[in-house]
């Protein structure tokens, strides 16, 4: 069983539900979930061997899909028992994770609360990165980003000067986000400058990553292993034959990719979720 865990607003779950079937997997081994549904009085119940999701027990589960991270932070105070709800989301898919593949998994939030921790990382695995800066935004020209991105219960926006954000330093030269689902590089955008990338959507401006330097293709799929994700948005500047890492958004916009390529995120997704769930299997066998 394949199950889809989407974001509410979003119908990405939906459309890579579509792309399995279409794929031939069995449209009862296809469930879709809203992951706000317990916050809204839908059961959710973890136990000892189980991890029970309305009437649907996911520990069924050959592999998930996983819209946006969770993360236990920030938790606001929104009524009784929400935060608790919140808090016992993630433990279920914490759970799960321990048992089928998780797309992302869930140490992928790190990345996402925190979007220089996954420069960090790269860095120290060798990985060429370009240099930037976090703390309070000062009141010059530079583009500067939220400290924080895009977690389940978080969207990002611009830090006001003074505010705690991060930014790039400048590269000259094309920006280039390459969009990276398992080990396929599935769609590409490109940004003038610095400014540019900040202040657009890249999935606005989603082609088919025909046409990618080499050294691109491999930088963006060895970003993706080093770091242990099953997707990516990653940003790449400098020199065509060299570039270096700017960025990696391991919680991209997978609606508004997939619908800039024609469905093809949600087909690559499928392709990985079932190759993932394959492996998985694989590896339990005597």
């Amino acid at each position: 069983m394949f199950v889809l865990l989407g974001s509410r607003g979003s119908s990405f779950a939906e459309a890579v539900a579509t792309a399995l079937r279409a794929a031939g997997v069995e449209r009862e081994r296809v469930r879709t979930l809203d992951l706000d549904g317990p916050l809204d009085g839908e059961a959710l119940t973890i136990g000892p061997d189980f991890v029970r999701w309305g009437d649907l027990d996911l520990t069924r589960a050959e592999a998930l899909l996983l819209e946006r991270p969770l993360f236990s932070w920030p938790q606001p105070i929104d009524g009784a028992g929400r935060r608790e709800l919140r808090a016992l989301r993630l433990s279920a898919v914490l759970a799960l994770a321990e048992r089928a593949p998780v797309f992302n998994p869930p140490n992928a939030a790190e990345f996402v609360v925190a979007p220089p921790l996954a420069l960090d990382a790269l860095a120290a695995c060798g990985v060429a990165v370009n240099p930037w800066r976090y703390g309070p935004r000062d009141d010059g020209t530079r583009a500067w980003r939220d400290a924080i991105g895009r977690v389940l219960d978080y969207e990002p926006r611009a830090p006001a000067v003074g505010e705690v954000g991060w930014s790039p330093e400048p590269v000259d030269g094309t920006w280039t986000t390459v969009l990276v689902i398992g080990d396929a590089i599935v769609a590409s955008a490109e940004h003038a400058d610095l400014a540019a990338w900040i202040g657009a959507s890249s999935a606005q401006s989603a082609r088919a990553p025909d046409g990618l330097a080499d050294a691109a293709v491999a930088l963006a799929r060895r970003v993706n292993t080093e770091l242990g994700l099953a997707f990516a948005a990653v940003t790449l500047a400098g020199p065509t034959e060299a570039p270096s890492v700017v960025d990696v958004d391991a919680a991209p916009d997978l609606g508004a990719w997939d619908r800039a390529v024609d469905g093809e995120v949600a087909r690559a997704v499928a392709r990985s979720l079932v190759q993932a769930a394959a492996r998985a299997v694989g590896s339990k066998k005597p």
